[in-house]
Order: C-alpha cells, then structure tokens, then sequence
C-alpha cells in the first residue's frame, strides 16, 4: 500500500490510500481518500473502505506504512485512543473513574491491543456497536453462545487500529450489515468502561460503546455459530430491562443514551 497527501483549507490534510492484494498482485490499485484533521478521522469513508478492505482480504494483505494497521498513516493510535477516550462525558461517578484510570493508562506506554490469544495482555481495548433505531427507540441486542448474556455486538481492537473502525469492522462481521454512525452521536463513543471479566482466562476489557443508526426493518444475519438470537429491546419499556441476563453495565448505558435523549431512565 503506498500513500500520499495533500493539504487543504482550516487545518486539513487529504491522504489518498493506494492497496493492491499481495496474493492477487495482478488486480487493479484501488485508492482511498480520507481527511483529517489533528490526527482525527474526520471522513468516515475511511472507516468504511477499511471495513470493505477488510472483508475482501485478508488482514496481512492491507498495509499502511509497512504495517497492518488500519489507521491514517502517520498516526500514532495511541494518540487516536487517548483522544476518544478525552472526548466522553461522564455519566456518573463509575464512569468518570473509568475515564480518569483508562487515561492513566493509556499515558503509561502500557500496551493498549490484544496482540495474542486468549488475552495477552492482560488489559485491553474493546468496542461495542450499538444498533439504534431512534424512530422506534430500540437497540439491538445480540445473545451470543458462549457468553449467557444480552450484549451489544462488538470484539477486540487489533493491534494499532482504530477503535472506530473495528466497532464498523464487527458490525459487518457479526450482522452482516454496512454500519453508519449515528448522525446524533457522531462516531465518538458515548459511553466507556472498565471490566474485569469472569471465568477462565480472566482480564480486563477497557471497551468504548458506539451508536449506530439503524432501522428494525434492516436485514440483521446473525451467524448460528456465534449467537442464539438477536432482539430489538425498546429503551422507553422497564420491563423488558428487568432480568439479570444482561451486560452488568447496560444498564447504565441504557441510562445515558436516553439523558442524551432527553428522556428521564424508567425503572422496573
């Protein structure tokens, strides 16, 4: 992949992607453009010819820098993660803590990617995608085969990405669908937590929860394999929030997408 940039008015700079598949050398170049701004990503056609990329090669053919990264060129992604991380406003106390220790650690130069699996290291980022039809005010919720649980969908960041590409990366993967930031939230996360997980292999998921627009009627193909179901919950009924079969911090995240809303949270 080979690289170029240009600059333009307030601050811009347009970087043109050149990629070719190393296992079909023979292909057409294809190109890219994406705009920035201060290192941000300001174009979200990136995001989505990232995940185009993605789902047509493989990982090791698509390379930024002589790396496989699935960032501007140039950027440093702790930068880029230090920066969405900045960006969210707390909701309470736990997430405000979360904010303050998750900046903390990412000043550290600890490593921020799962680089080997089941979970080395130890703490790492994650993303959720939360599917949001906003006419309807549902979201959609996945219960996936191994976890027992009601959980937006969503995975670990690869080495070096952006956590924004990944939360559209997993959309496609795990629904089948092209995912669009929600014009209401942009593509900042709105809500951020810090969890240690149970069970065998424990760690901690540092995870950034994103909104995307949706629409109930949209063509949703989960994968048997994976998930047991998929259901649209609606965020104005308490009763269907009531049962402990959920993420321990939906809740909460349920709480802030409706204040963002301008809707008081109902309890059951």
């Amino acid at each position: 992949m080979s690289k170029r940039k240009s600059k333009t008015a307030r601050g811009l700079v347009t970087r043109r992607i050149v990629y070719t598949s190393r296992q079909r050398p023979d292909d057409r170049p294809q190109e890219i453009k994406v705009n920035v701004r201060r290192g941000t990503i300001i174009d979200l056609d990136y995001a989505a010819a990232m995940v185009a990329i993605r789902t047509h090669l493989s990982l090791n053919d698509v390379r930024v820098g002589g790396r496989s990264k699935m960032t501007v060129a140039g950027e440093d992604p702790r930068d880029v993660v230090h920066d969405l991380v900045a960006g969210v406003m707390p909701l309470d106390e736990h997430e405000a803590q979360d904010k303050a220790t998750t900046l903390q650690w990412v000043r550290s130069g600890a490593p921020l990617f799962r680089i080997a699996r089941p979970a080395t290291p130890d703490k790492h980022l994650c993303v959720y995608c939360a599917l949001f039809d906003e006419e309807r005010r549902t979201v959609l919720l996945v219960d996936p085969v191994k976890a027992g649980l009601w959980l937006f969908p969503g995975g670990h960041v690869d080495d070096g990405e952006d956590p924004r590409t990944t939360v559209l990366q997993e959309a496609n993967e795990e629904l089948q669908i092209t995912g669009e930031f929600h014009p209401r939230f942009g593509d900042a996360p709105l809500f951020l937590t810090v969890t240690r997980t149970r069970g065998e292999h424990s760690h901690t998921d540092v995870s950034f929860w994103c909104v995307l627009a949706a629409d109930q009627d949209m063509r949703i193909e989960a994968d048997p394999r994976e998930a047991n179901q998929v259901r649209w919950f609606d965020l104005d009924d308490p009763a269907k929030w009531a049962h402990d079969r959920f993420d321990p911090h939906m809740p909460r995240f349920r709480n802030k997408l409706l204040a963002y809303l301008g809707t008081p949270a109902l309890v059951g």
